[in-house]
């Protein structure tokens, strides 16, 4: 399926819905649910989909439970989670395979609530904040690249009692994703660019290369040019993504920083456009030979006999 129409009403999508889809729908994890429904870029509409049966309440309880360090003790509650979520499926408009798949996975955590993925030890790891820290770093080496500045780029961030201290871990998980990147094997790297989730996406941006590598300074506003100027971009950048006027003595400023800047976020417009791209190099149903449309039948029933034997093994 394709993303359903009426479905972009999130303008930015809500951390608790991808955390949501990850927990629930993880391959790796829930024996019933399909690799490419997770592992593909089959996954954006599929969480367009879980978009459509979640309300502010559900997305509310999802976040609780997979932030929880608790998990295991809160497992009635993912449990009437899961229902809820699998009474809604089969209420809902979403096509006939779609209902299936979702309701099958649910049906796996409502029977194995703690083979799924709620919980987590470090909850601002997953916060909006930390998230966001990461598209910040990744911007910094692209510019780094860009620019072909050499040696390491140092990071200032403003001091907040609450969230230093992840974005600090942040920083050094991605430093060592880039190290790992650096230090693997020929092989190992084909298998990762290759990788059906990645492979349209830029290879330097993969590779992270120019990732700044010391560690992130943190300093107070008051004490650094830098982190004023930055508070002024983004206030100007807020009000003009908000639609809202700048000051006239700002609208010179604003000219200068902005020809060259870019903007990211995780939304479900996002989401749709990659979607978009890699359905216009798929066939069309229409073009697909009778062979093809044979395989694919074949595909969809053997899993279904995979996911029937589950259930009378459990």
């Amino acid at each position: 399926p394709g993303i359903p129409s009426g479905c972009q009403k999130h303008d930015l999508i809500r951390p608790s819905l991808v955390v949501l889809f990850d927990a629930v729908f993880d391959a790796g994890i829930n024996d019933v649910v399909k690799w490419d429904l997770y592992w593909t870029p089959m996954r954006f509409p599929a969480i367009h989909n879980l978009a459509r049966i979640v309300d502010e309440n559900l997305l509310k309880e999802a976040w609780a439970l997979c932030t929880t360090k608790k998990a295991k003790a809160l497992s009635s509650r993912v449990v009437s989670l899961l229902r809820e979520l699998k009474a809604r499926t089969e209420e809902s408009e979403l096509d006939a395979r779609s209902k299936e798949l979702f309701a099958d996975a649910f049906e796996y955590g409502i029977r194995n609530p703690l083979d799924l993925d709620f919980g987590v030890p470090h909850t601002k790891l997953v916060s909006p904040n930390a998230v966001g820290f990461q598209f910040v770093v990744r911007a910094i080496a692209r510019r780094t690249r860009k620019g072909r500045r050499k040696g390491p780029v140092s990071i200032k961030i403003d001091r907040q009692q609450e969230f230093n201290k992840t974005q600090i871990e942040t920083h050094d998980l991605v430093t060592a994703m880039a190290e790992g990147m650096r230090s693997a094997s020929a092989e190992e790297r084909a298998l990762y660019f290759h990788h059906p989730l990645l492979r349209d996406m830029d290879r330097k941006d993969l590779e992270l290369k120019g990732m700044p590598i010391k560690a992130p300074e943190v300093s107070s506003t008051g004490a650094s040019i830098g982190l004023q100027i930055v508070d002024l971009y983004l206030w100007t950048t807020n009000r003009l993504l908000k639609g809202q006027a700048l000051p006239v003595g700002m609208q010179e400023v604003a000219r200068l920083f902005l020809k060259d800047a870019v903007v990211d976020n995780i939304s479900l417009e996002g989401m749709a456009e990659r979607w978009r791209q890699f359905e216009q190099k798929l066939t069309a149903f229409e073009d697909l030979s009778d062979e093809q449309l044979r395989m694919a039948q074949a595909n969809v029933e053997k899993h279904r006999v995979k996911v029937a034997g589950l259930w009378d093994g459990k």
